[in-house]
């Protein structure tokens, strides 16, 4: 993945509000324990559309037009549906912020794309990793006895998602991004807090106890074992372990030319 700075001004604002985003939804809660749940969903439903709204605004106004891929077409014809059923739901209120998340996160999709088309990819994968191992961590330290206000008694440990259910497929959901990023994390102390970061993450889905984390873990297992076996000669070829070994090198700080041997006599 490219690690290239944003090309514009306007990208990285895009770019923080995306990444401060993504921690800040995972680790804000309200101590408000008469609304147990809704003190959880409230807040984070509120930094998401807060998010999605700014980074698109920064994003399109510097867009001249816009281009429609298949994907994006499907998206939009989506959330068309989705408004249609909204419009028809039992439930207004239920519908309109089923609706609006669907709306902050198709925007959020669509900055994330454009992002990426500039070369900031890694830094926005890097910080999605950073939220889903927060807010795993949130999830432990319940587990291990800590007691806050933000925490929830109900369905523990949940953590700052006040449900062991909502935090367990967050880290089934992250575990990819966790993982991609402990791969290629360069050698050090990224390898460091890269382990670490797995490790939490997997301590997480074990204690949850949550049956549909462990079911889709499984089966995303199987799809990346499944990928990987395919493209297992093109990883094995010559030519991309010497890009590997160049990448690592470039990484690595410059090393000291090596002093002459004792036994090479300078000349005079």
């Amino acid at each position: 993945m490219p690690a290239a700075a944003p090309s514009s001004a306007r990208d990285r604002v895009a770019l923080y509000v995306l990444q401060a985003g993504a921690i800040a939804i995972v680790l804000i809660a309200m101590p408000y324990k008469a609304f147990d749940l809704d003190r959880y969903f409230v807040p984070k439903e509120l930094v998401l559309h807060l998010c999605a709204s700014i980074a698109a605004v920064r994003i399109i106004a510097k867009r001249g037009r816009i281009t429609m891929r298949s994907i994006d077409i499907l998206l939009a014809l989506f959330l068309i549906e989705s408004a249609i059923s909204a419009v028809f739901a039992a439930n207004g209120w239920a519908a309109e912020r089923a609706l609006a998340i669907s709306i902050s996160g198709t925007a959020l999709f669509w900055v994330a794309s454009s992002l990426g088309r500039s070369g900031s990819s890694r830094p926005l994968v890097v910080a999605l990793a950073v939220a889903v191992v927060a807010a795993s961590a949130t999830s432990l330290a319940q587990a291990y006895g800590v007691q806050s206000e933000y925490f929830s008694l109900n369905r523990v440990p949940g953590g700052t998602f006040g449900n062991r259910n909502f935090v367990a497929h967050l880290a089934a959901i992250g575990a990819p991004v966790v993982m991609l990023v402990a791969l290629t994390a360069p050698r050090g102390l990224g390898s460091v807090f890269a382990a670490i970061s797995m490790a939490i993450v997997s301590a997480t889905l074990f204690l949850s106890r949550s049956r549909a984390a462990w079911l889709a873990v499984i089966a995303v297992a199987i799809v990346v074992g499944v990928l990987g076996k395919i493209s297992w000669s093109r990883w094995s070829d010559s030519r991309t372990i010497r890009q590997r070994e160049l990448s690592a090198t470039s990484r690595s700080p410059t090393r000291a030319r090596p002093m002459p041997s004792s036994g090479t006599r300078s000349m005079a």
